[in-house]
């Protein structure tokens, strides 16, 4: 058992394995919809060990997602024992933890490159709005995310899918880095969707190139709906 995992509790190491089944950050008032509510010891002690990022959301809600370090925890828990005194319901999601971890061992496959975020509810019927045709226009200097959301504009209507590498492509000269800031700074806003492609054969390479590292798996478009 490596070091980041060893002395978890049952409701620590169920959270770590939520919070990559859901791959976007979790509120924490949501988190006892999804598994056992985390309370402020164990979330302390998960962010000492690296293992947890917190950040403060809309009206004031605590913001819960893995880091790099607890992305490689959450897998190491996918082959681990459960921890002693677990309950029946614990020791059953063990169990079938287990058999996804064999599953990625046999297939050479990170844990993610498999979870996706849930689907959004779905809105009301409306018309559908079609993607605006691509406008070359400049995109303005300012804050990372800004030059971002101008760079979508640019090429799509609002709530329209965008391949990362298309808007990359949009922002022509500007470091790869800063794009990848203004990304990582959108990625917990409202109404901002930044997912991996499901169909990963359907993937060129220019696709994988442009790929938004994050949380351990790529990510590789974006859709901003507000």
């Amino acid at each position: 058992m490596g070091e980041s995992i060893a002395g978890l509790t049952g409701t620590e190491s169920a959270v770590l394995l939520v919070l990559a089944s859901a791959v976007e950050p979790v509120r924490n008032p949501d988190l006892k919809l999804l598994g056992p509510a985390l309370e402020a010891p164990s979330r302390r002690k998960l962010v000492e060990r690296g293992l947890l990022d917190v950040e403060v959301g809309e009206r004031r809600a605590l913001l819960l997602s893995l880091t790099d370090r607890g992305w490689a925890a959450a897998s190491e828990l996918l082959e681990s024992p459960p921890p002693p005194r677990a309950t029946p319901q614990l020791r059953a999601l063990f169990t079938f933890a287990a058999g996804i971890g064999r599953y990625l061992r046999r297939e050479s496959l990170a844990l993610g490159e498999v979870v996706t975020p849930a689907d959004p509810p779905a809105p009301a019927p409306a018309p559908t709005v079609p993607p605006a045709p691509a406008r070359h226009e400049s995109v303005p200097d300012g804050p990372p995310a800004d030059r971002v959301r101008a760079a979508y504009r640019a090429v799509a209507a609002l709530g329209a899918w965008v391949a990362l590498r298309d808007l990359r492509a949009a922002l022509p000269g500007v470091p790869r880095t800063v794009v990848d800031e203004g990304l990582r700074a959108l990625y917990p806003e409202p109404g901002v969707h930044i997912v991996a492609e499901d169909n990963l054969k359907a993937l060129t390479p220019d696709d994988h190139a442009a790929a938004l590292q994050l949380g351990g798996r790529p990510l590789h478009a974006i859709r901003i709906t507000r």
